[in-house]
């Protein structure tokens, strides 16, 4: 759908990061505990959670459609300070998009109202990719409801139903 899709190098790398530490887990899953109020809890995530989530986040890697892109320019001043807040991907990914005048795509909706107050820089997230889609006729609204269905097995947090694709997903099983 897109000439090019750039990704800015720092994302990859924090994918790798992300992959090298759920790795540790695909055998036998996990267990972190954390503080919360002062007060601990202990999760377990299961090694099949943790498996789908790497092959997941891999594809990406390795997807031949993307290009990975460092900065052309050193970092602006204003973004080094900001990169202590908001991380090298976000800050790397705006300029970027600056740098080569183009959209950015990212389910972070704060981030996205970030970075078009501040630099006008537009941005889409996956849903809205796939509703334009369908709009343009490019895939059928079936495609559509079974692309959010997938997404919503891949654990994926940023997703918009309605209810008529409630009234999809129940059909497609025969309302079991």
């Amino acid at each position: 759908y897109f000439k090019e899709v750039f990704v800015a190098q720092a994302s990859i790398d924090e994918i790798k990061m992300e992959i090298m530490e759920m790795s540790k887990g695909t055998g036998e899953g996990l267990m972190t505990i954390f503080y919360r109020n002062g007060k601990p809890y202990r999760q377990e995530i299961p090694a099949d959670y943790i498996n789908k989530r790497t092959e997941f986040l891999q594809k990406i890697v390795e997807c031949p459609h993307i290009k990975a892109v460092g900065l052309d320019n050193i970092l602006e001043k204003d973004l080094e300070e900001k990169e202590k807040i908001l991380g090298r991907s976000y800050i790397y990914s705006i300029q970027n998009c600056l740098e080569k005048k183009c959209a950015l795509f990212s389910d972070d909706s704060l981030f996205r109202g970030l970075i078009y107050n501040e630099y006008k820089i537009e941005s889409f997230s996956i849903q809205n990719f796939l509703m334009q889609a369908l709009e343009r006729k490019l895939i059928n609204e079936g495609e559509y409801f079974s692309k959010i269905i997938e997404l919503t097995k891949l654990n994926y947090f940023y997703l918009s139903i309605s209810a008529k694709m409630l009234f999809y997903c129940a059909e497609k099983i025969s309302f079991q």
